[in-house]
């Protein structure tokens, strides 16, 4: 099963890239997420997080997840991607990923 979600937001692209990569934000806007932490980080090494995701009032799901990767375009797009995991018993998923495109729109000037 799949989820695509679309959204036009009105700023720069560096102003929109920094507060998807900062969990303390990411959480804000991201209903998925109750609660987002990074893990300390090894040079080197991916960047880790602990996540969860309050399902009931009496149910929380929790696990961990990687920052998989991350790129560029030379047309301003930038990808980032993640897996999580959640140990049993998890009610929804064991492992999942998600794909975050967020791409530049041309602006219109007025003539």
């Amino acid at each position: 099963m799949g989820l695509y979600v679309e959204t036009r937001v009105r700023t720069d692209m560096e102003t929109l890239w920094a507060r998807t990569q900062d969990p303390a934000q990411h959480q804000r806007w991201d209903l998925r997420f109750t609660e987002i932490d990074w893990l300390p980080r090894p040079a080197g090494e991916p960047q880790r997080f602990r996540y969860a995701v309050r399902v009931l009032p009496f149910l929380t799901v929790s696990g961990t997840g990687v920052s998989a990767g991350e790129s560029g375009g030379a047309d301003g797009r930038r990808v980032s991607v993640m897996r999580f995991a959640s140990p049993p018993p998890s009610p929804s998923w064991r492992r999942a990923a998600g794909t975050g495109v967020t791409c530049p729109r041309p602006t219109v000037s007025a003539s």
